[in-house]
């Protein structure tokens, strides 16, 4: 007897609907001031402009970003609609065309026209184009706006480099908090300062007025540049000992987290613009949803790496961030989420279940979802990191210092271009 076997197909139905996304981007990678004179000399002498490399980066976490949220997910339109899509750059040259190339890959088929103080810059005739661009990128005809802010008069993007009470943000937050992650002898500093020196065959010794500190750190950020982006390991004998690794990993860590999890008032006030932005956002986007006037509003940010340091010092739970703080030294899956490299990702994904009635937010680094204990959040479900959209902005809310974030003096401080804090390889 012959047996008939009848398979049934079910449609995979998805129950969740993604609402509304910001996404927060390191620029891609740039000249240094301390490159060597071959360096220097391949990039026709531009000191902290953006790299081809750099260019690069952005325009493939661009054309990454057009997988996931045009051609698999259809929340963005297939062409560009300013209704929905916007994106912000600071003023700097290496900021402006991380912006470009990063549209360039989301959306190939665009003219841009840069917005700066209200003012529209027409990129076929604007001399500021690098030289690395290619004519045909520019064959285009409808225009994408990119909007430059201008520190001066919006600093959602680089408060830190804003005055309050007469210091500069970024700075007095370095100096007022010394409580360090890891202990590290001056001799070990030394040691690794050596290493790295004859490693890259530079020397930083016209600085007379900066801590060995702070010189090991610029030495470690060159490695890396060299390292991650010049393949210079492979193509060169010399190498750095283990030690000299964790002792970097260790000093860029206890300078970039000098708080051991703890949230200054000054972390607040320099995570406000975009704390405020979040919330806004995803609070109005919620309330548009629930009107049937929903419109999948996309907003990226070309940022620098301590902005997004600071918002993630006000994500993470303190003893999470501890925790990965510590397993940085041995792990570079965790170092990599804590220090920015170049065209790095921090993504906000507002979404909806229709399912279970309910709105959450998703946090993704790199493309990989940001799945720990948040700051402030006891009940939220963990699995998938789904966080209730009301405990997200109450997270957000207890972190805005909007009347001392007001109070900055952005006028008298000085352009990006001339202030070397943090971003200054």
């Amino acid at each position: 007897m012959n047996k008939i076997i009848v398979l049934l197909i079910f449609p995979i139905i998805i129950h969740s609907k993604i609402l509304s996304v910001i996404e927060i981007n390191r620029i891609g990678m740039r000249t240094s001031r301390h490159f060597k004179n071959d360096l220097i000399d391949k990039f026709y002498g531009r000191i902290m402009n953006l790299t081809p490399h750099g260019l690069n980066q952005l325009k493939n976490l661009g054309e990454s970003i057009r997988k996931k949220y045009i051609e698999e997910n259809n929340f963005l339109k297939y062409n560009y609609d300013s209704n929905q899509f916007k994106i912000y750059s600071s003023e700097t040259q290496r900021s402006i065309f991380s912006s470009e190339g990063f549209i360039n890959g989301l959306y190939p088929e665009n003219l841009i026209s840069i917005k700066y103080q209200n003012d529209y810059l027409n990129l076929i005739s604007s001399d500021t184009v690098p030289f690395f661009y290619e004519k045909e990128f520019f064959d285009n005809q409808k225009l994408i706006e990119l909007n430059v802010l201008n520190l001066k008069k919006n600093h959602i993007i680089s408060s830190g480099y804003c005055l309050y009470n007469g210091k500069i943000l970024d700075k007095d937050i370095e100096d007022n908090n010394k409580e360090k992650n890891f202990d590290i002898s001056n001799n070990e500093i030394n040691n690794a300062i050596n290493d790295l020196s004859k490693y890259l065959n530079i020397t930083l010794n016209h600085f007379s007025d900066i801590s060995i500190e702070h010189e090991l750190r610029l030495l470690s950020d060159l490695y890396f540049v060299y390292k991650n982006h010049f393949n210079y390991q492979k193509n060169n004998l010399k190498t750095i000992s283990f030690n000299t690794e964790i002792i970097m990993k260790k000093n860029m860590l206890n300078y970039f987290y000098p708080n051991k999890g703890k949230i200054t008032e000054n972390i607040k006030i320099a995570s406000t613009g975009f704390l405020k932005f979040i919330f806004n956002q995803f609070k109005e986007e919620k309330e548009e949803f629930e009107n049937n006037n929903s419109k999948n509003k996309f907003t990226v940010f070309s940022a620098h790496d301590i902005s997004i340091i600071r918002l993630l010092e006000i994500l993470f739970d303190k003893d999470s961030l501890n925790s990965y703080i510590n397993n940085s030294i041995f792990n570079d899956d965790y170092f990599n989420i804590l220090i920015p490299e170049y065209a790095y990702s921090l993504i906000f994904e507002l979404n909806f279940d229709d399912k279970k009635n309910f709105f959450y937010v998703k946090i993704y680094v790199n493309g990989n979802l940001l799945d720990v204990k948040f700051n402030g959040i006891e009940n939220y479900e963990s699995e998938g990191g789904k966080i209730y959209l009301d405990k997200f902005l109450e997270l957000i809310e207890n972190n805005i210092n909007e009347s001392e974030f007001d109070k900055l003096d952005c006028v008298n401080a000085k352009s990006e271009n001339d202030i070397i804090i943090y971003d200054d390889i």
